[in-house]
């Protein structure tokens, strides 16, 4: 499923049929192209005369041509009326709202016969509206504004290209930080195209998803520039297909006096089919280097060249997922094993052999099938809905392995080290979250039981299927989880991409950090005292963790068939030295007895095998580091065993079976072609055998996936890795001999030399070498600069340095995951360590060589400078960059605090629901207009390690949002969606609606805003007569799950708010349409049947933002944040807001209902700025 579809949820595209519809008045078609031209050139002068954004101008041109497709009639009032109402509506739900006498004395200046459009300085006494004449402009303005919202059922949301186009460039790398004089003529260029869209005849905007609007101005404006974007198909990255690009940059010139074709045609490369798919470097090394069986190379190489199949999975807590897959086998798996085409039956989704409990399914059918037949489009809508609100997610088969060999247990603390874009880690996440609804309900139960209230152990529970073994290991937080993920990557762009995918799942246990996986720093969780009485840090290890380092890819060409053409057999050597640094610290950061899962979608033994032996022989070999067998797990999945022995191809296509080959081999013919090979990335140098054949790999013809390679490793006692580049005891000799050739393999080869942390080190000691040439002082100088190890425990808690270490910001490419640049190996240069006093105040800075903070050292080092160093200096407020690192901070609020005080006495929260859990992400603390959640891990986290360098991006979940209300003793704060799971079952009973009535809950969600008032309650059952002697305010509405085909199949908390006159189900419009899709098979549009009286009082209210999520790539396009988790200050702005705005267009009229005064326009999630008209 393709991000065009998934946008169309909340931008849907016109129909041919809806741009013939002024025709029903008599209006011919080219007339209307003519008064839709001048009334979108009329818009765009009158927002300039006030001084409107252009994003708010091209929303109101949008919004106008909306209007004249969905109904809107020419004979109904004048053009300049409706350009009128269009512009002062888009205004009023902007940061720029207008009051009605500019806008109508702006229009009366234009309309005057001396105005702007005339070429003349008009007379004042032309444009001036007298009093009469303003107030009956006024009120006709308000009536075509009605007019206007009526027409498009208040569907005011409007997706523009403009910031995506911004994003796609930055990913593409040609929107540097500095931008050339070549990038700024390239954005004026790619501005003016979608500028030009917004007055196309064709109404690009309305029959043209904004990704598809981005790329092809980004494809025309390189051209005419003169600048090369990519040499593989970019645009498919961000699911622009190529007839729909060819399209709109060929014919952009038709409509108004333009030939077909635009006046030329404009040849788009070749689709993915016509690329050339074969290598002959690459065939040779997995044809000869030893890899499968003769009989099956054919087999395998046949596969390599066909497309991927789709695959996804069933994702989210059980309570939603399971119902979800029940509808996927009963209803739409049934209906398509029916089909045929061509005389022979259409392959349904089948559901994977060896994942669990049939929650991830795999499907061979083409796009093209799935566009064409309506079955399978129907079914198309299933997964865009349900991918949509978090139940589906997809993924690449293989791209599932390594969580599930995790085996990560409820309780768990799981990091994840190179996360984007974060399928994997919403993986984990489930696993943490595991069996936790089935804890909740027993909890409450019991607590139910001992105060002799009725318990639901009578009603269908959630099946519990994890294990006794699971179900005991997590209770100790009334059923809640108490695990942690830790979500990391190096890419600021990326780990905002993995917010995305996250956040959908509702997880307070997650934090996403912004870190050189290699460098990872250690974690605080506190302190204690020792014997002695010296206060010691505690630091966090963790249960579990993932490494999906940087790859190659070279597993992957059935989905980047560029590989084809860019493999070369050196793409590993660059890679393997900051794979096995990134392993080191995945293991350094491990508890004894805990699990590392190493994986990559590369082939290659070296940046497997290699890697896995490398790391093993540093830690200390497999007394420290065990090697699990991995043969028992996952019956059904085929697979070969790891390689115990391997060949390297160098660059000219030599096969190399041994280090001790290559040597001889340079002794006789020196380095030619040799390029950045080391000895770790053969097999021949371990001084121990390692049961390599342990790993997993997995090849594309076993099971029609993709390559992968998977290896699981236990830690079995504390490891002190040693230093890379420092010899082996014992191999002294052989090991220098090696470094030299190595070091002469890359100055032949053209390179830099690349130094290890240790050569840094000395070269640092000898910098500083003393004048009597001592060699004492040079020692103690190694010492404060050396790490410690993991036996140093007394120096290692003494510690309370943390490395402020800015990352370059790395642009995601296209193809294979987290590419890693060779220079990662390169000494960079050096750079201020910030030690902190106990006050907090920065004082005392040294220099160190960042060469030496490789993979291996630890993460807070050297010890804290004596007593005497420390300076008491005055905390200055430092002026804030924008190429540095910053995020809101973390403020958790006081149990006490007014704001909390009000929520639980209206809700009446059960005071064993934790109340010092509470946080908002604003500098003073005090919520302003959203509250968050967090697990007590992750607030003991966020607490100890603020301000000590640490770059937390996102954590926490919403649980309450400010809401206006018109008495003050309403609760202000209604519970927000996201937390309402984790609230529900603590809220007391009178502010609980339970319902059992499938209808009932169809109206409501199928009607935004159903009307109590009179005997109107009676529609709503049972209910409504609740509600109708309700007091106004958030409620939650209970989903009572039984028997029978009329009763729900799955338990649900929803919010619900209580108006004056009607009640509104506070959900997205994704939401309700997915859920009218899976409980009711519904399709049919939302009904608004809100009161439109009062203008003045009205309230628009954006829609819920534009999902990034797609079906069919998984690469990281153009991703962002979710609004920077809705900072209540004006810092951090993120590239592109794919946030999902929760007060949905189904509370734009809420401040009517509540009989509040004046003009309210919704920011975002519940901010509301009070206007005057």
């Amino acid at each position: 499923m393709d991000a065009g579809s998934l946008i169309a949820i909340s931008n849907a595209l016109i129909t041919p049929e809806q741009l013939q519809t002024s025709q029903e008045d008599g209006c011919p078609l080219d007339l209307q192209l003519s008064l839709r031209y001048h009334a979108a050139k009329l818009t765009q002068a009158a927002g300039i005369l006030l001084k409107l954004p252009q994003e708010v101008i091209a929303q109101a041109i949008i919004i106008l041509q909306r209007f004249y497709t969905g109904g809107g009639s020419f004979r109904h009032d004048s053009l300049k009326d409706h350009s009128a109402a269009a512009l002062y509506l888009t205004a009023k739900i902007s940061f720029y709202p207008q009051t009605t006498r500019d806008l109508l004395n702006v229009y009366a200046y234009l309309a005057s016969s001396h105005g702007m459009l005339h070429g003349s300085a008009p007379k004042a006494v032309e444009y001036t509206l007298s009093e009469g004449d303003y107030l009956s402009a006024r009120q006709l303005l308000m009536e075509c504004e009605s007019r206007i919202l009526r027409a498009m059922a208040f569907e005011t949301h409007v997706a523009l290209p403009h910031t995506l186009a911004l994003t796609y460039l930055q990913t593409l790398s040609l929107l540097p930080r500095e931008p050339t004089e070549k990038s700024r003529v390239l954005v004026k260029k790619v501005i003016s195209h979608l500028n030009s869209a917004l007055l196309s005849p064709q109404l690009l905007c309305l029959t043209h998803q904004p990704n598809a609007l981005a790329v092809a101005a980004i494809y025309l404006s390189a051209r005419e520039v003169g600048v090369k974007v990519s040499d593989e198909q970019w645009w498919r990255v961000w699911d622009v297909d190529r007839e729909e690009l060819g399209f709109l940059v060929g014919g952009r010139g038709r409509g108004r006096g333009g030939s077909r074709d635009g006046g030329r045609r404009v040849q788009i490369r070749r689709d993915y089919p016509d690329v050339p798919k074969n290598n002959a470097l690459y065939e040779k090394f997995y044809t000869e280097g030893g890899f499968l069986p003769e009989e099956e190379l054919g087999d395998f190489f046949e596969t390599l060249r066909r497309i991927l199949p789709n695959s996804f999975r069933f994702a989210g807590s059980k309570g939603h997922a399971l119902p979800a897959l029940e509808k996927l086998k009963s209803h739409y798996i049934r209906h398509l094993s029916e089909i045929e085409i061509d005389g022979r039956l259409v392959e349904p989704p089948r559901p994977l052999p060896w994942y669990p409990n049939e929650m991830a399914w795999e499907m061979t059918t083409p796009k093209a099938v799935l566009r064409r037949l309506p079955p399978f489009a129907e079914f198309q809508k299933f997964l865009v809905s349900e991918t949509t609100v978090g139940n589906i997610s997809r993924q690449e088969v293989v791209s599932m392995i390594p969580p599930l060999v995790l085996d990560v247990q409820p309780g768990m603390t799981v990091l994840d080290l190179c996360a984007a874009p974060g399928s994997k880690t919403a993986q984990l996440i489930e696993m943490v979250h595991d069996g936790e609804e089935t804890r909740i309900l027993k909890v409450l139960d019991g607590i139910r039981r001992q105060e002799g209230r009725e318990t639901t152990s009578e009603n269908k529970v959630i099946e519990d299927e994890i294990t006794e073994e699971r179900e005991s290991g997590d209770w100790s937080d009334y059923g809640r989880s108490t695990g942690l993920v830790v979500a990391n990557d190096v890419d600021y762009k990326r780990s905002h991409l993995l917010i995305h995918q996250t956040k959908r799942l509702n997880s307070p246990n997650i934090i996403v950090t912004n870190h050189d996986a290699t460098q990872f720093p250690s974690i605080r969780i506190g302190s204690e005292k020792d014997k002695a009485g010296h206060e010691t840090n505690e630091y966090l290890k963790f249960d579990r963790v993932l490494a999906d380092v940087p790859c190659s890819g070279d597993g992957t060409p059935r989905k980047n068939p560029n590989l084809w053409k860019d493999w070369t057999p050196g793409n590993s050597f660059g890679l393997h030295p900051v794979q096995c640094r990134i392993l080191v610290r995945a293991l350094q950061m491990l508890k004894v007895g805990g699990r590392v899962v190493y994986s990559t979608c590369s082939m290659h033994p070296v940046e497997n095998e290699a890697v896995i032996a490398s790391c093993i022989d540093r830690c200390g070999g497999l007394s420290k580091i065990d090697l699990l067998d991995t043969s028992n797990m996952l019956p059904g999945l085929k697979r070969y065993p790891g390689l115990k022995n391997w060949k390297v191809m160098d660059k000219t296509g030599r096969l190399w079976d041994s280090w001790k080959s290559v040597l001889e081999h340079k002794d006789q013919a020196g380095f030619e072609g040799l390029g950045k090979m080391t000895h770790t990335m053969f097999a021949d140098y371990l001084s121990e055998p390692l049961p390599l054949e342990r790993c997993i790999r997995v090849y594309p013809h076993q099971q029609d996936t993709g390559g992968f390679f998977i290896a699981i490793l236990e830690k079995k006692a504390e490891i002190r890795a040693r230093p890379e580049g420092q010899p082996k005891a014992g191999h002294a000799v052989e090991t220098a001999k090696d470094l030299q050739a190595e070091k002469a393999m890359r100055k032949d080869d053209g390179e830099s030399e690349t130094r290890s942390s240790i050569m840094a080190i000395v070269d640092d000691i000898e910098s500083t070498k003393s004048e009597t040439s001592n060699p004492l002082p040079h020692i103690a100088a190694a010492d404060k600069i050396l790490p410690p190890t993991e036996g140093d425990e007394a120096e290692l808690r003494n510690s309370v340095v943390a490395f402020e270490h800015p990352i370059d910001d790395q642009e995601p490419t296209i193809g294979s995951k987290r590419p890693a640049d060779d220079s990662v190996e390169a000494l960079a240069p050096t750079k201020k360590v910030k030690i902190h006093g106990v006050n907090g105040f920065s004082a005392h800075q040294s220099e160190l060589p960042n060469a030496s903070m490789d993979g291996e050292r630890q993460a807070h080092w050297p010890p804290p400078p004596a007593a005497n160093d420390f300076v008491d200096l005055p905390i200055t407020e430092k002026p804030r960059s924008k190429d540095k690192f910053f995020e809101e901070p973390f403020r958790y609020i006081a149990p006490d605090q007014a704001d909390l005080l009000s929520i639980y006495e209206f809700y009446g929260l059960d005071p064993r629901f934790p109340r010092d859990r509470f946080m908002v992400r604003n500098s003073e603390g005090v919520p302003a207009k959203s509250v968050y959640y967090t697990s007590n891990l992750v607030k003991t986290i966020l607490q100890e390690n603020e301000g000590k360098g640490f770059k937390f991006v996102h954590s926490g979940i919403k649980v309450f949002v400010k809401q206006d209300v018109p008495r003050p003793d309403i609760c202000r704060w209604r519970i927000q969606t996201d937390g309402m799971p984790l609230l529900a079952p603590w809220v007391k009973h009178e502010r609980v609606l339970k319902l059992t009535s499938k209808e009932t809950f169809h109206k409501l969600l199928i009607e935004m805003f159903p009307k109590i008032g009179g005997n109107s309650w009676r529609e709503l059952g049972d209910l409504g007569k609740v509600l109708n002697d309700a007091d106004l305010g958030c409620y939650v509405l209970q989903l009572e799950i039984g028997e029978g085909d009329d009763a729900f199949s799955e338990r649900m908390a929803l919010p619900l708010w209580r108006s004056l006159a009607s009640v509104n189900l506070m959900l997205p419009k994704e939401e309700r349409k997915a859920m009218l899709l899976r409980i009711y098979n519904d399709t049919s549009p939302l009904i608004d049947t809100s009161n439109t009286r009062g203008q003045g009082n009205l309230k628009a209210t954006t829609e819920a933002g534009d999902e990034d999520q797609r079906m069919d790539v998984e690469s990281p396009a153009a991703a962002d944040e979710e609004d920077m988790d809705d900072d209540e200050s004006d810092g951090g702005v993120p590239l592109h807001n794919t946030e999902e705005v929760v007060v949905a267009d189904d509370e734009k009229k809420q401040e009517l209902e509540n009989g509040t005064d004046g003009i309210s326009r919704t920011i975002d999630d519940g901010e509301r700025t009070e206007g005057q008209v």
